[in-house]
């Protein structure tokens, strides 16, 4: 089990690094520094990456004993999937044509994503205090 975990724990990381390099092509499309047609192959690189890293913690979550490892497990999906849906709807805030101001809105998210970031970590240590 505790191989298991370690998988699933590798696979956690492959996926910070994928939502980093994400957030870094955001940063640079918004700078001008990279075009939307390179915008538009990383996002779906990182997509595939995402989606991957999620399938493959399922088969290895499908292999756990424990219930509450299993229950950690559930919940870091749940709390990974939230933090990128508000990303995604801070990005259509950012571009969104309108002319009404979203920045309350866009700051709102970003509280909310830094608390579920908060809440990622300390998943990851519970599954860790459980090893």
């Amino acid at each position: 089990m505790e191989e298991t975990m370690q998988k699933i724990l590798k696979a956690q990381d492959t996926r910070t690094q994928l939502y980093k390099e994400f957030e870094e092509s955001l940063k640079a499309n918004h700078e001008k520094t990279i075009g939307l047609e390179q915008m538009g192959i990383v996002v779906q690189l990182v997509t595939e990456g995402l989606n991957e890293v999620s399938l493959d913690i399922r088969k290895l979550q499908a292999n756990l004993s424990s219930p509450q490892l299993q229950g950690y497990v559930d919940q870091l999906q749940g709390l990974e999937r939230s933090k990128l849906q508000k990303t995604i709807k801070i990005e259509q805030l950012s571009l969104s044509s309108e002319t009404r101001d979203h920045d309350s809105e866009i700051e709102q998210l970003k509280a909310e994503i830094n608390a579920i970031i908060s809440k990622i970590n300390d998943t990851i240590q519970c599954i860790k205090d459980e090893l």
